[in-house]
């Protein structure tokens, strides 16, 4: 019998701890201080979300601040990504502050992708914050699941300026590009009064070979062939640049191209050196 009495009694103060968590989705801010006064859970779900996650979709910073102050916990998960992580991904600034001092953590994977916060910040390409992320210990190294780092994904995005070079034979110019994705196009114009063949273009990236092209080609005297050649960029060319904490990275590119004018066989090879400042 006093079993039975103890477990009633446990489910009636267990269903009216709860009975009020309905009112923590809620957008009013009085009826979310009247659940907690109620005793409703801040860190209850409903419908797998917690309130807290649900104030930053509902693009409601009192009662945010309302949770934080009430104990709500920062790093819980709703459909698969933090509070912070929504935040981010919705450019709530003052929202993403706010649960970063209150122990957010910036480095924190989601459940869908295993991004983190700022991934979400890089992909939006938010430099405010991207800025805050980083000043709370966010990681630009961190990889998803896929193998891309923030780091990775700015450097993917970056355009890398176009490079010249000539001879007396011949001239070229390449398009700007990003390492690692689409290609970069090559335009070759024949200087001489003679037919010039173009045999093979080489790309490279800190002195790795990246692709090559045989073209066997014929230039007619004093003519440009523009995007004569054009070199995929291959996902891993990104692996060739190493970057520092600060967001800077060193990159030699260049090309080298075999012609022949006459039975005389040439090449013209220039590179150059830049430095990147992603971050």
């Amino acid at each position: 019998m006093f079993k039975l009495a103890f477990l009633l009694s446990t489910l009636f103060v267990f269903l009216n701890a709860n009975v009020y968590d309905y009112l923590l989705t809620s957008n009013v801010y009085s009826d979310v201080k009247k659940g907690i006064e109620l005793g409703a859970d801040v860190n209850g779900r409903i419908r797998g979300k917690t309130p807290l996650y649900i104030a930053v979709q509902n693009n409601n910073i009192e009662i945010l601040y309302l949770l934080l102050k009430r104990g709500a916990k920062v790093n819980a998960l709703s459909d698969g990504e933090s509070p912070l992580h929504k935040a981010v991904e919705l450019r709530k600034l003052l929202y993403a502050k706010a649960l970063l001092e209150s122990g957010a953590n910036p480095n924190l994977k989601d459940n869908i992708k295993g991004n983190t916060p700022l991934a979400y910040a890089v992909v939006n390409n938010d430099v405010n914050m991207v800025s805050l992320l980083l000043r709370y210990g966010a990681d630009m190294k961190l990889s998803n699941d896929e193998g891309i780092s923030p780091a990775k994904f700015i450097l993917a995005n970056t355009f890398i300026p176009p490079l010249e070079a000539q001879d007396q034979v011949l001239a070229f110019s390449s398009s700007a590009f990003r390492v690692g994705s689409g290609a970069i196009a090559l335009s070759i114009r024949n200087l001489s009064d003679y037919p010039v063949v173009v045999n093979y273009v080489s790309f490279y990236i800190n002195k790795t070979l990246v692709n090559d092209l045989p073209l066997n080609r014929v230039i007619p005297p004093n003519s440009v062939i523009d995007s004569m050649a054009i070199l995929p960029l291959p996902p891993k060319s990104l692996d060739l640049l190493k970057i520092d904490e600060d967001g800077i990275t060193d990159i030699e590119y260049g090309f080298d191209v075999k012609y022949t004018i006459g039975n005389s066989p040439n090449s013209l090879y220039n590179t150059t050196i830049k430095e990147l400042k992603l971050w």
